[in-house]
């Protein structure tokens, strides 16, 4: 049972101001869920025709990558490059295990293959890793007076990932800080009543809010003695009185109420003018928070894999995915023929040559 949410006019009445934007809001609210609604289906059928085989294709340029990798790695055993060579082996074969390792999972051969190349790296970077370390934190020093101990975080990547969250956080405290310092200096007496009156205003509308939620858990929760509805859809529809309230929808809560709690009389009507000043600041809020949804709703994580497809027509989507799946084919034969080149001129001058030019690519790519 789903009625319309609308204020009516009495005999003889004309809606106020209030009530006509009242009505609109709650119109503009149905309006953008069920295009949040719409955009949701098709950005998951979007998703579905993506993943049927987009993710297995990588998947395979993945393992053919590791297969190439493999090749190299045992060509600097069989035959002997100068120690210039092996550094462009080892960016080669890096470069590859590593492209790999974001689609596939490495067996322990490979990734002991892996370990054996990145690992003269790794000093390097850790070199690398404790001076930038050692630097952001005097800068965060004289900066903002802020004492950070670099040797709290371990020297990998991930635990200078958690350095760069524990800086950032301490510099937006800082900044904070300061912030509310200054607002603090600026703030008059006028500001300050103002502030006041927005908190109790915070606080009616949240009353308000929990009192429509328990009007209506008294009706529908499970327990309840109501005769006109089942327990299993009483439990269905508290779901959702409980999630309306927990994302403070005033609009879905309203509904609700008119339909279950009040459903002889439209209640609205009847609202003093502060209470309705307070449903009309409430739901301003709830379409400003929908209308950000439905704007970020293609940056979901579940929708990672068809970001840059989101916002194309139907026609120009299936000629990107079509264009997309055989780019990737194409990338896969070629890795295959590479690979048969190589094992059936298995020499060390061919090898040499095919890495070189593997490393010239690469440099173009990147430079």
């Amino acid at each position: 049972m789903d009625q319309e949410l609308t204020i009516q006019p009495g005999d003889q009445q004309q809606l106020s101001e209030d009530q006509q934007l009242f009505n609109e809001l709650t119109r503009q609210i149905a309006e953008i869920n069920q295009k949040i609604e719409q955009e949701k289906s098709r950005l998951d059928l979007l998703n579905t025709a993506f993943a049927r085989e987009i993710p297995a294709l990588y998947g395979q340029i993945a393992q053919e990558k590791i297969k190439l990798a493999r090749l190299l790695h045992q060509a600097t055993f069989e035959f002997k490059y100068s120690r210039k060579q092996i550094e462009i082996f080892r960016t080669v074969i890096l470069y590859l295990l590593e492209t790999a390792f974001e689609s596939v999972t490495p067996d322990p051969e490979t990734n002991h293959i892996y370990q054996q190349w990145s690992g003269a790296q790794k000093k390097d970077k850790e070199s690398e890793m404790i001076e930038l370390k050692l630097r952001i934190a005097a800068e965060l020093r004289f900066e903002y007076g802020i004492l950070i101990n670099p040797e709290s975080y371990k020297n990998t990547p991930e635990g200078f990932v958690a350095f760069q969250a524990a800086v950032r956080e301490m510099i937006e405290q800082a900044k904070a800080q300061k912030q509310q310092s200054a607002d603090n200096k600026k703030k008059n007496k006028k500001q300050a009543a103002a502030d006041q009156r927005r908190k109790e205003q915070e606080v009616t509308q949240t009353r308000n809010i929990r009192s429509i939620y328990i009007a209506l858990a008294k009706v529908l929760h499970p327990d309840s003695s109501s005769q006109d509805i089942d327990t299993h859809a009483k439990e269905e529809l508290m779901k959702k009185v409980t999630k309306a309230y927990q994302d403070r929808d005033l609009s879905t809560l309203l509904r609700l109420e008119t339909a279950w709690v009040h459903p002889q009389q439209n209640r609205l009507t009847n609202l003093d003018n502060e209470t309705l000043r307070q449903y009309i600041a409430s739901l301003k809020k709830r379409l400003a928070s929908l209308r950000a949804e439905l704007m970020n709703l293609n940056r979901q994580p579940q929708y990672a894999g068809i970001a840059s497809l989101s916002r194309l027509s139907e026609k120009a989507t299936k000629n990107t995915l079509k264009k997309q799946k055989a780019e990737l084919k194409e990338a896969i034969s070629g890795l295959v023929q590479t690979q048969y080149s190589l094992q059936h001129n298995f020499n060390k001058r061919e090898v040499q040559y095919l890495v070189n030019e593997l490393s010239d690519i690469l440099y173009y790519k990147f430079s």
